[in-house]
């Protein structure tokens, strides 16, 4: 139970998927413009990083069935793309309120590296070919590290809101290129819980 925990800090804020291991970059910048817009991709990148952990384990074990290792990566892709594309579907037709909230979310998780880089690195950490501690480490590590992107994402907002409230910014500095270097110094901040 102590190594699960440790593995969940790890993922969450040790190893961060966007500041530590430079993942899912490309949604940081359009994802973090409000808070609003921070929470729902947050939302959405926990639940598509628990389930694509636990789809992409299980295409990964019959890709190992029929010695197929190589369409690893398209296999995942196809997967998590799916996955996404289904959720959207479902959270119309069922839950149409909480469609319009994190509906425009989705889209863009359809070819988030982030979520990609989890799903291989669970294999590669935690499949029992190549490494060892099974299911449960690889849907805790899917967790703590869509935690981990929901921390950062909504972290960097704030400050992106904090910022838009100062008005002595040069203008070339307004807007993405602000967002990069306070990105780049909460990064600095991450690397300190490494010790």
């Amino acid at each position: 139970m102590p190594s699960l925990l440790l593995q969940g800090i790890s993922a969450a804020l040790i190893s961060n998927i966007i500041f530590g291991e430079l993942l899912g970059i490309e949604s940081l910048a359009n994802s973090s413009k409000s808070m609003k817009s921070a929470v729902g991709t947050g939302v959405a990148v926990i639940l598509v990083m628990i389930f694509a952990s636990a789809i992409t384990w299980g295409a990964n074990f019959l890709l190992h069935l029929i010695h197929s290792e190589f369409l690893q990566t398209f296999v995942f892709i196809v997967a998590v793309a799916g996955f996404v594309q289904l959720c959207k579907v479902l959270f119309s037709r069922k839950l149409p309120n909480v469609s319009k909230l994190i509906n425009g979310h989705f889209t863009p998780l359809m070819v988030n590296s982030a979520i990609l880089g989890v799903a291989l690195f669970n294999i590669g950490q935690f499949s029992p070919p190549e490494g060892s501690g099974g299911f449960v480490y690889a849907m805790v590590n899917g967790v703590s590290a869509g935690v981990g992107f929901f921390i950062a994402v909504v972290i960097l907002a704030g400050v992106r809101e904090r910022l838009e409230l100062c008005g002595d910014i040069p203008k070339a500095f307004r807007g993405v290129p602000i967002a990069m270097i306070s990105a780049a110094l909460i990064a600095v901040a991450f690397f300190g819980f490494a010790g």
